[in-house]
């Protein structure tokens, strides 16, 4: 009796409590809101499904596809070498019956070696002119001489030279013989083939002589020829000016030309001579029978700095040794 009591007690003690509590009532939600609050709603619902579509529509989103990206490996690029032909001449490329009957006969000795010469290439950077000899003289080859030229800065070869044989016959069979030979004590293989003739006793077309151009250019010189050599080989077209020959010097204070020159004619018919005469085979020679290449010179003028043989600034050759002081406009 006295347990339902309490119990029926404690009901109505809580049920009177929940009566006594002071009620919360939400307030109602605007009608706007709710029109909002759905719009919204429905926009992100759309973009999730636009997204959806453009993930399933995408092309990279395939699994597939992406296992083969990531096993893709990018190849290397091949390097595109220009083909060398077979072929390698056995003949010589230069006939000494055509020359024509002007060109002297130092020039005849000069261009007869051109016929037996061989360029060579292939060669190991770390061999010398010694070893090089050795190993053509080895394979039953007689060798009159060999030009290798070397880099300047480290002083070893550059892999290709030119070997002069002492007669035609024997410069073909060393081509038979040398050619994709394996170097000794190398990895490398040579090559061989007939040297060609230089671009100086080859015929060329100078072009048209420009208006009024008095100027040629002289190419092909020897490193020791003088401008008084230069003068009195080109005044056999004109005259020359009095200042018109100018041979460049090296920088390296050796006296040696830089193998080219200038020659400024007093009238344009002395140039057009002179370049006119070069332009066949072994046209003009200076005196060891070594051919020249003429042609018409556009360039602007001398630069003051220039120097002659004997070291003196061509603005004091031109303006002979005195400042010439600039005139004021005149009132």
């Amino acid at each position: 009796m006295s347990s339902s009591s309490s119990s029926s007690s404690s009901s109505s003690s809580s049920s009177n409590a929940s009566s006594n509590a002071p009620t919360t009532t939400k307030p109602p939600v605007p009608t706007t809101i709710t029109a909002l609050s759905s719009e919204v709603t429905s926009s992100e619902a759309t973009s999730s499904e636009a997204t959806s579509s453009e993930a399933t529509s995408d092309p990279t989103s395939d699994p597939t596809q992406e296992t083969e990206e990531t096993n893709f490996v990018k190849k290397p690029r091949k390097r595109k070498r220009k083909k060398k032909s077979d072929d390698t001449e056995s003949s010589p490329s230069v006939n000494l019956s055509n020359l024509p009957s002007t060109v002297p006969d130092s020039a005849k000795s000069l261009l007869s070696e051109v016929t037996r010469t061989c360029y060579l290439e292939g060669l190991p950077f770390s061999t010398n002119p010694a070893s090089v000899t050795s190993f053509i003289t080895s394979n039953g080859l007689p060798v009159e001489s060999i030009r290798l030229p070397t880099w300047q800065d480290t002083g070893r070869l550059r892999g290709f030279g030119h070997v002069v044989f002492p007669d035609v016959d024997t410069a073909t069979k060393a081509i038979s013989v040398l050619d994709r030979l394996q170097y000794p004590q190398s990895t490398r293989y040579i090559r061989i083939s007939m040297s060609k003739p230089p671009k100086a006793v080859q015929s060329r077309d100078p072009g048209s002589q420009p208006t009024g151009c008095r100027t040629v250019f002289v190419r092909n010189l020897p490193y020791d020829y003088k401008t008084s050599s230069l003068r009195v080989l080109m005044s056999q077209f004109g005259k020359v000016e009095e200042t018109g020959v100018r041979i460049p010097l090296m920088v390296d204070n050796s006296g040696r030309n830089k193998g080219f020159g200038y020659v400024t004619f007093k009238n344009p018919e002395g140039a057009s001579a002179a370049v006119n005469k070069a332009k066949k085979a072994y046209g003009l020679c200076e005196e060891s029978g070594r051919p020249l290449v003429v042609g018409w010179e556009e360039g602007g003028r001398v630069k003051g700095s220039f120097k002659d043989e004997e070291g003196r600034k061509w603005g004091k050759i031109v303006g002979g040794g005195k400042k010439i002081r600039k005139e004021g406009p005149k009132l």
